[in-house]
C-alpha cells in the first residue's frame, strides 16, 4: 500500500469502533496477537526489518498500556522511562493542550500482572533504544535502514503503519486502554479513569465505563 494514501479514509474515531471484549477469557492473548500483527512490509534486510517491527509493535503496546494519544507517544524520549527491577516508571507528562498532568504512571514487570505480555513487547523495544536521554523512543529511519534516533516517526506515517496492518486507528488502541483500565482496574469508576487518562471532562470517559448514576439506577431496579 503506497504511503501517499496514508490519509485516505481518515475520520474521527467513534467509541463504537473500539473493541469492548475485555471480559473475554482470551482477551490478553487476542491483544498480543493483534499487536504482533503490526508488521509493515519493509523491504530492508540485515535485521533492519525486524528492528522496525519491534519499534512499531512497541508503539502499539504502549498505546494499550497507558493510552497516550499517538501525537504524545511519538514525542516520548528515552529519559521518560526508568527500568526498575519490578516496574518501568513513566515520567509525568501533560497530554496535549487541554489535558491534566498525568503522574505516577508505571508498567509492572510482575509476570503475573494481567497486561505483562503487552508490557513485555514494549520492554523488548525500549531495551533497544540507546541510553541517550534525548533519543526518541519511536524514531524514524532513513530509506536504507539507518535509524535516526534524534527524530520521531511522522504522525501520518505512524497512523498508516498501524491502520494498514491491523485495520484500526491508533486511537482505538487508546480506547482499549480506557476500556480495560476503566472496567477491570477501576471497576467502572469514571472519576478514577478521568484522573488516570488526564482528561478534564468526565463525560469523555463515560463511553468506556458508563455514567455512575445510570449504573446505580439500573442496580436499584433489578
Amino acid at each position: 500500500m503506497p504511503f501517499e494514501k496514508k490519509h485516505e479514509g481518515y475520520g474521527k474515531r467513534k467509541v463504537k469502533d473500539v473493541p469492548i471484549y475485555v471480559r473475554d477469557p482470551d482477551f490478553i492473548k487476542k491483544l498480543v496477537e493483534e499487536v504482533k500483527r503490526v508488521e509493515w512490509p519493509y523491504v530492508k534486510g540485515g535485521g533492519v526489518k525486524e528492528k522496525l517491527w519491534a519499534r512499531d509493535q512497541g508503539l502499539a503496546a504502549l498505546l494499550i498500556l497507558i493510552g497516550p494519544r499517538i501525537s504524545e507517544a511519538l514525542l516520548f524520549q528515552r529519559k521518560m522511562f526508568v527500568i526498575r527491577d519490578d516496574r518501568i516508571e513513566v515520567m509525568d507528562f501533560l497530554p496535549g493542550k487541554h489535558g491534566n498532568l498525568r503522574t505516577g504512571l508505571f508498567l509492572p514487570l510482575n509476570k503475573n500482572a494481567a497486561l505483562f505480555p503487552i508490557t513485555e513487547i514494549f520492554l523488548a523495544w525500549l531495551k533497544q533504544v540507546p541510553n541517550d536521554p534525548e533519543a526518541y523512543v519511536f524514531p524514524t529511519a532513513k530509506p536504507w535502514g539507518i535509524i535516526r534516533w534524534n527524530r520521531p516517526i511522522e504522525r501520518g506515517r505512524a497512523h498508516w503503519i498501524i491502520k494498514s496492518t491491523i485495520g484500526k486507528f491508533p486511537h482505538a488502541l487508546r480506547g482499549v486502554c480506557e476500556t480495560y483500565i476503566g472496567k477491570m482496574v477501576f471497576l467502572n469508576d469514571p472519576y478514577k479513569l478521568k484522573d488516570f487518562m488526564g482528561v478534564r471532562r468526565i463525560e469523555n470517559v463515560f463511553p468506556y465505563v458508563g455514567e455512575p448514576w445510570r449504573q446505580d439506577l439500573e442496580r436499584a431496579n433489578q
